[in-house]
């Protein structure tokens, strides 16, 4: 005979299942956020005669 989950079960199952995407997407919004500092500090002290650090990351250019 097959068991039957109760509504708490259900639900903790639920609420850990978005809590462990929660966490996912809070580590890549950290990542995204280090990199963005990083590529504002290198544009800020960047020299006019080399490319934006910016705009070679968007447009794919490994420095």
């Amino acid at each position: 005979m097959a068991r039957r989950l109760c509504c708490w079960c259900l639900s903790s199952r639920i609420v850990g299942t978005r809590l462990e995407e929660s966490q996912t997407k809070l580590a890549d919004l950290t990542r995204m956020k280090k990199a963005l500092s990083y590529l504002i500090h290198e544009c800020e002290h960047t020299g006019r005669e080399q490319s934006c650090a910016i705009i070679a990351t968007l447009m794919g250019d490994v420095r």
